[in-house]
C-alpha cells in the first residue's frame, strides 16, 4: 500500500515596508548648524516621515531632486522645521498619493512635485510665500488644491497636464481663492480674448495676484486693464503676446516681475498718478549741466592755504579795532630734514586801514 503524502509550504507573503530614515541621506550645510535631506535610496517604499532632526541638529531643507523618482513611496510628511522645498524635490514620485507640508514651510521650487501622477489633491500652508515654475505639472491625477493667504508669487504654468478645479472661473479666466477667502489669484488667462477687464473681487473675494505666465504667449488679447486690487504682477505674465497694444496698472501695483510685457506691442499707462509722480521725481534731480557749474564754482575758489601762499614770505593776519597781532614761531634745524622748536613771540601793531580795505599781510623785510 502506497501513502501518498501532502506536503505543506508556508506561504511567504510579502509586505510593504515603510520607508525610514536609513532610506535618506543627510547633508551638513556650510556653518554647521542644520542639516537638508539631499538623497534617497530609489527602492524605499510605502510611508515616509521624515524627522525635524538628525545627529541632534534641526532639518530646514528639502534639496534639489533629493527624493527624485522615488517611485514606491505613496506618504511623505514633512516636518515643522523646514522650511523650503527645493527644485525637482518629489519629481517622478508616481506613487505618491498622500503629501503632508507643515506650516513651517516659506517655498515650493519649480517642477517640486511633477510628474508625481498618483496625487489627487494638496494643501498649501499659510506660511508658504511662493511657489515655482511647474510644480505640479504632469500630476495628471491632480483636480484640487488648496492654498493660503501668503503668496507673492506663483510660477509658470503650475497646473500644465493636470485636471484642476479652479475655485473660480468667469470671461476665460482662472482664479484660485485662498482658504481663509481672502485672497484670490489669477494664475491662468490663455483663453482669453479682446479687450479684458480683470474684476478687482471674484466671489466678492479681491484679486491680489497675476501669476508668472498667466497670459504668456496669448494671441487673442488686445488689451487689458487691472484693478487696484492687485498688487503683484508676475513674470512673463504677459510675455509674447503680440497682438497686445494696452495695458492699464494701477498704482496698487507695488511688484511687476521680469518680462512681464516683454515681446508685445503694449502701451503701458497708469490710471493713478503713479507715473507722473516717478516723472517729476526725476525731473526734480539735478542735470549734469547744474552740477558741472557747481564743481566749476567750487574749483574756481582758493582753499585757506591757497590765499595763504599767494606770495611767497606773507602771510595774511587779521584787524581788528586797529590792531593787528602776530604770531611767530622760529624752528631751529641741523640737517635741514627735522625741524624742532626753538621758540614763540608775537607782535601787536597799530594799522589804520582805509575805508576800502578790506584785507591785510605782512611779508618779511630785507
Amino acid at each position: 500500500m502506497k501513502f501518498k503524502h501532502l506536503l505543506i509550504f508556508p506561504l511567504l507573503v510579502a509586505t510593504l515596508q515603510a520607508a525610514s530614515v536609513a532610506d535618506l541621506t543627510f547633508t551638513l550645510n556650510s556653518d554647521s548648524t542644520e542639516y537638508s535631506v539631499s538623497d534617497c535610496d530609489e527602492s524605499a517604499s510605502g510611508s515616509l516621515d521624515i524627522p525635524s532632526t538628525y545627529n541632534g541638529l534641526h532639518v530646514t531643507l528639502i534639496g534639489s531632486s533629493a527624493l527624485y523618482y522615488c517611485t514606491s513611496l505613496t506618504s511623505i510628511t514633512i516636518p515643522d522645521g523646514v522650511i523650503s522645498i527645493g527644485d525637482n524635490a518629489f519629481d517622478a514620485c508616481t506613487s505618491l498619493n498622500s503629501i503632508t507640508i507643515s506650516d513651517s514651510v516659506s517655498s515650493i521650487g519649480s517642477k517640486a512635485f511633477r510628474d508625481c501622477t498618483s496625487l489627487t489633491s494638496i494643501t498649501i500652508p499659510d506660511s508658504v510665500t511662493s511657489i515655482g515654475d511647474f510644480a505640479f505639472r504632469d500630476c495628471t491625477s491632480l483636480n484640487s488644491i488648496t492654498i493660503g493667504d501668503s503668496l507673492t508669487s506663483i510660477g509658470v504654468a503650475l497646473f500644465g497636464v493636470t485636471n484642476i478645479s479652479y475655485d473660480y472661473t468667469a470671461d476665460n479666466l482662472n482664479y484660485l481663492i485662498s482658504r481663509s477667502g481672502q485672497s484670490a489669484y489669477l494664475v491662468d488667462g490663455l483663453s482669453a480674448s479682446g479687450s479684458v477687464n480683470i474684476p478687482a473681487q471674484v466671489n466678492n473675494v479681491y484679486v491680489k495676484l497675476i501669476s508668472d505666465g498667466a497670459f504668456s504667449g496669448n494671441p487673442s488679447l488686445i488689451s487689458i486693464t487691472i484693478p487696484d486690487s492687485v498688487t503683484s504682477i508676475g513674470k512673463y505674465s504677459f510675455y509674447g503676446s503680440s497682438n497686445l497694444t494696452s495695458i492699464t496698472i494701477p498704482d496698487s501695483v507695488t511688484s511687476i516681475g521680469p518680462e512681464a510685457f516683454g515681446k508685445t506691442q503694449a502701451n503701458i499707462s497708469f490710471y493713478r498718478p503713479l507715473l507722473e509722480a516717478a516723472e517729476a521725481a526725476i525731473d526734480a534731480l539735478p542735470t549734469q549741466a547744474a552740477y558741472d557749474a557747481v564743481v566749476a564754482e567750487r574749483n574756481a575758489k582758493l582753499t585757506l592755504d591757497e590765499v595763504k601762499d599767494l606770495r611767497a614770505g606773507s602771510t595774511m593776519i587779521t584787524v581788528e579795532n586797529g590792531q593787528a597781532t602776530l604770531y611767530m614761531e622760529v624752528e631751529e634745524s641741523d640737517d635741514l630734514g627735522i625741524w624742532t622748536a626753538g621758540g614763540t613771540a608775537s607782535i601787536q601793531m597799530n594799522v589804520q586801514p582805509s575805508e576800502d580795505k578790506k584785507f591785510f599781510r605782512f611779508k618779511m623785510a630785507e
